[in-house]
């Protein structure tokens, strides 16, 4: 592969990564605002919706963190497989 055809590649890969980041990120605010606020009576978050966003984000960074972890392993196991 060339230097040209490696840096469009390159390119590509990371326009895929934002797009990918920026579709967990809007992901992750419709869940948790969905899920965890009930009014809109203030313009700050009460106590208990402040936890349950704390709490659902975290579990959502977690989830999507170990989705990574597994894909990673099972290209692992692809590209082991496709050696043999």
């Amino acid at each position: 592969m060339s230097n040209a055809e490696q840096a469009r590649l390159m390119a590509i890969m990371q326009e895929m990564q934002m797009a990918d980041s920026l579709r967990m990120y809007n992901e992750l605010v419709e869940r948790c605002f969905g899920e965890c606020v009930d009014t809109f009576r203030t313009r700050k978050l009460d106590g208990k919706e402040d936890a349950c966003i704390r709490k659902c984000s975290g579990k959502f960074v977690a989830f999507a963190a170990r989705c990574g972890m597994r894909f990673q392993e099972y290209q692992q196991e692809m590209a082991q497989e496709a050696a043999k």
